[in-house]
């Protein structure tokens, strides 16, 4: 089963899109914003993947391959954050 969880990256943009007089979801820098949604996609692949495959899987045993790769991608995405952010608390700034 193919699991497909692009709908909130795809509202964020609309958003931003249509409302451009309001504070934009996104950062304002081209590279600052590929940087964003390179890194939705990746959860939405790997992570939402992850905790889908663990709610389905069979035993234990299956559970913890799922676990494994779901921790990976949690602390390569906190890596990234801590490096990336400047000290900030989200990665577009200070605010949402």
């Amino acid at each position: 089963m193919e699991i497909k969880s692009c709908e909130s990256a795809i509202i964020v943009e609309y958003i931003d899109e249509v409302w451009f007089n309001a504070s934009s979801l996104l950062p304002p820098n081209a590279y600052d914003r590929a940087n964003a949604r390179f890194w939705v996609a990746c959860l939405d692949d790997k992570w939402f993947k992850s905790i889908f495959n663990i709610l389905l899987a069979e035993d234990e045993e299956a559970k913890k391959l799922h676990f494994v790769e779901m921790e990976e991608v949690l602390e390569r995405m906190e890596e990234v954050f801590n490096k990336c952010n400047e000290g900030k608390a989200y990665f577009g700034g200070d605010t949402i």
